[in-house]
């Protein structure tokens, strides 16, 4: 959310609606909705006795994901924002599944690489500065491997195209909330304490916020990405101070 809305300001000359996000309203509240519902879901199932209810439950999650992916689809005629041409043909208004499914490949194969290579310069870095393990597998490990997926945001907010930007963070945020907590319940025995609830309540809280703030203005403002900044940053410190 604080990339989107730095982008956004950053961006604010060139784009007509300035440094608001102006996304699609009763998609943007869905996602959040749902990433909200899902994740407070994670913690309350952690004080479940394990058994074979956790299985069952995994399988809820699942459930869920597809549930959202199909109402996904069923909502992409009323976007009024169009992607830009694929890199790969761009002469072609309906590019071949053939070549879209070689620019995924080949785009997929950057990102992971690139991701790589990131987080073995951080770990170096973080290494030569003396950090924490701790430090560096919770805040810039994640970092290093979300960044470059929220470059897509970056430009997409530059364009003007916020539903889409925001739609590449939420869409994952759902996607976080539910497929690997199906495998934690699945696989491990999902008992969630001290960082795990901290980040799970200012999560939640982040997407309460933003969702409000989207309800009430049709917009998403600075004053809510400032309020996301905030969460993030008490994340940080309590990581910093107490874990």
């Amino acid at each position: 959310m604080v990339v989107v809305g730095v982008s956004a300001i950053a961006y604010s000359k060139r784009r007509p609606q300035g440094a608001k996000l102006v996304v699609h309203e009763k998609i943007g509240r869905r996602d959040l909705i749902f990433f909200a519902t899902a994740f407070s879901a994670a913690l309350v199932v952690s004080y479940l006795p394990e058994g074979s209810i956790r299985v069952v439950l995994a399988f809820v999650f699942v459930a869920a994901y597809l549930v959202y992916f199909i109402q996904t689809l069923r909502t992409e005629g009323t976007l009024s924002e169009k992607l830009d041409p694929l890199t790969f043909a761009k002469q072609k208004e309906r590019p071949s599944s053939a070549m879209i499914g070689l620019q995924i490949l080949v785009s997929l194969g950057l990102i992971v690489g690139s991701a790589n290579l990131f987080v073995e310069e951080l770990i170096h870095i973080a290494e030569s500065l003396g950090a924490s393990p701790l430090i560096l597998a919770l805040i810039l490990a994640p970092l290093a491997t979300e960044l470059p997926e929220k470059a897509n945001s970056v430009f997409w907010i530059r364009d003007g195209k916020d539903t889409l930007a925001m739609g590449n963070i939420t869409g994952a945020m759902v996607f976080q909330s539910t497929i690997p907590i199906a495998l934690g319940l699945a696989f491990t025995d999902w008992k969630l304490e001290g960082i795990a609830v901290v980040s799970i309540i200012l999560g939640v809280a982040g997407a309460v916020v933003v969702g409000t703030y989207l309800r009430l203005r049709g917009t998403i403002g600075p004053p809510a990405i400032a309020i996301c900044a905030s969460l993030y940053l008490l994340f940080v410190g309590y990581i910093v101070f107490f874990a």
